[in-house]
């Protein structure tokens, strides 16, 4: 009986162990396809397409294994020559994770693919990109209403980075506005440094010429003294004396710190011709026991100004006047009103009274009655060989710069100039009426100058006047041959003074074939000039000098 020749099947081991080699080298064989081709030939194409590939493969790398054939003991290697292939494709069948893996990627391939989704990208994009502009333009527009806000001018203000300068020092003031205001106390007022308040960190009061009397009928006044009531202010003594008298004042024994209230009515027509008749209320803020404008305790102060806004606000009062008060004291007064009647519904505003003459005292001289008045003082005959001369209260300089603030003034002159280095002492710094910076200098018109000089050479941007004060001095019984020329020389001879610092004008004819001269200098000079009080010439030996201030 002849051998017959086995099936493939049984040549190549059970059926089950066909299967798992199969599976095994297909899966691996399209793992590695799809990690060494480029994402989009893997992940292109249906699943049905992936399917029909691996079972293909598979089934054609098992048919070109060796087959073994048993002939009695012997085996020999024996390969199928062209194997029908379709007979084995349902023998490979790949397995569920790899069947999910190939849906996965199909899916991700068509999401990608598709020109819905790329164009809903960009117009996300579109979108991102004009609201971002839409937002920029709204920041811009809030700069420029907080620029308006505060008083500043309009800002040409056009993108982000560009901000003004005004802008930004107006952001800057009002943070450090808002951080020293969320709590107000005497310790956060104290905390407050001195370039805050150079640089108007709070605004300014509005200030009026007139006198304190003359606030509209609804502003209340406030009339700071002493606890006896006694102040060397006008306004406030008349008020004392008028409105409810210093007795009923000293009745309500009020003491340092506390507010003394009075009141008063008055009568204003109306449009139809009937009078109206309100309450207007006085307070008296006890600011010290002794003179207020020496002995003030700054704590008490400002316990008085807040228990005046308290009261304000009990009595539904939100206009309040207050008289412009000197020195030290009245500029702590001032800081004070601004600090904590800030933000509020209250508004303040300073009577300076500049309208106003004084009324000399019956006590008073008639010379010093005319010169308190505004008038002319007469000349009299020197007292004991030399006229008494006003003290000298220092040579000032008036330094003012284009387009710059006091505090940015003030700023740049302490970083260039040192007074100290030149042997300049400076008795006094303020603020003029018009933003401008004055310096009083105290040792000498000389000093002066040198300190003007150095304004000049170190702020060439800053203009600088030297406002000397001067004195005019007459000289009498010259002959009639004197010259100006003599006048000088004698006078730099015998007071030893440099001729350019003062100036001799023409010489006048006199009685008695006499001449008068006169002299204009600053008043250091003229001092010197009076203690000499000669002038060595051939006809006036020992004549004096007269001083009309």
């Amino acid at each position: 009986m002849s051998e017959i020749e086995e099936p493939p099947r049984a040549r190549a081991g059970s059926m089950s162990e066909i299967e798992d080699r199969m599976i095994a080298k297909g899966a691996e064989k399209t793992r590695r396809d799809i990690l060494q081709r480029s994402p989009p030939r893997a992940r292109a194409g249906s699943m049905s397409e992936i399917e029909d590939r691996m079972i293909a493969k598979g089934a054609e790398k098992m048919c070109q294994q060796p087959s073994k054939r048993k002939r009695g003991d012997d085996v020999e290697d024996a390969t199928v020559d062209n194997p029908n292939v379709d007979q084995y494709r349902h023998m490979y069948k790949p397995k569920q994770e790899l069947k999910d893996i190939a849906s996965k990627l199909v899916l991700e391939t068509e999401k990608l693919q598709d020109t819905d989704f790329a164009k809903w990208v960009d117009q996300v994009t579109i979108e991102g990109q004009a609201l971002k502009k839409q937002n920029e333009e709204l920041v811009m527009q809030l700069r420029e209403l907080e620029a308006k806000s505060i008083g500043l001018a309009d800002p040409k203000v056009r993108n982000l980075t560009a901000h003004c300068e005004e802008c930004v020092k107006a952001k800057n003031k009002g943070e450090r506005r808002s951080r020293l205001t969320i709590k107000k106390n005497y310790e956060i007022f104290q905390s407050i440094s001195e370039d805050d308040w150079l640089e108007d960190i709070f605004p300014k009061l509005v200030e009026h010429p007139d006198g304190i009397w003359d606030a509209p009928v609804n502003y209340q006044i406030a009339l700071p003294c002493n606890k006896e009531f006694e102040s060397k202010d006008r306004a406030i003594r008349k008020a004392i004396y008028t409105f409810g008298g210093k007795v009923g004042l000293l009745k309500q024994q009020k003491r340092k710190g506390k507010v003394a209230v009075m009141s008063h009515s008055l009568g204003f027509p109306e449009e139809d011709g009937n009078f109206t008749e309100t309450k207007r209320f006085l307070y008296y803020p006890i600011i010290a026991d002794g003179k207020p404008d020496k002995e003030t305790d700054d704590k008490d102060m400002y316990q008085a100004l807040e228990t005046v806004k308290q009261l304000m606000n009990k009595n539904g009062k939100t206009n309040l006047a207050v008289p412009e008060m000197e020195g030290v004291v009245g500029t702590v007064f001032n800081r004070m009103v601004k600090y904590l009647f800030h933000d509020t519904n209250i508004k303040v505003e300073v009577y300076t009274d500049q309208n106003a003459k004084p009324t000399p005292a019956k006590s008073q001289t008639r010379e010093t009655r005319r010169e308190s008045i505004g008038g002319k003082p007469s000349i009299n005959p020197v007292v004991g060989g030399v006229k008494r001369t006003r003290q000298n209260k220092g040579d000032t300089i008036l330094v003012k710069m284009q387009g710059r603030s006091y505090a940015d003034l003030l700023r740049t002159i302490k970083k260039k100039v040192n007074p100290g280095e030149i042997g300049v002492d400076l008795a006094g710094v303020r603020e003029t009426r018009n933003g401008e910076l004055l310096l009083t200098v105290q040792n000498g018109s000389d000093k002066a100058e040198i300190l003007r000089q150095e304004i000049k050479e170190k702020c060439p941007e800053a203009t600088a006047i030297n406002k000397t004060e001067k004195m005019v001095l007459h000289i009498k019984g010259l002959d009639d041959v004197t010259t100006t020329e003599e006048i000088v020389e004698a006078i730099c001879r015998d007071t030893r003074v440099k001729p350019d610092t003062f100036e001799v004008r023409a010489l006048k004819p006199a009685f008695g074939s006499r001449q008068n001269a006169t002299i204009i200098t600053p008043t250091a000079i003229g001092e010197k000039l009076l203690q000499n009080a000669t002038i060595i010439t051939p006809t006036a030996i020992g004549e004096k000098l007269l001083c009309v201030p």
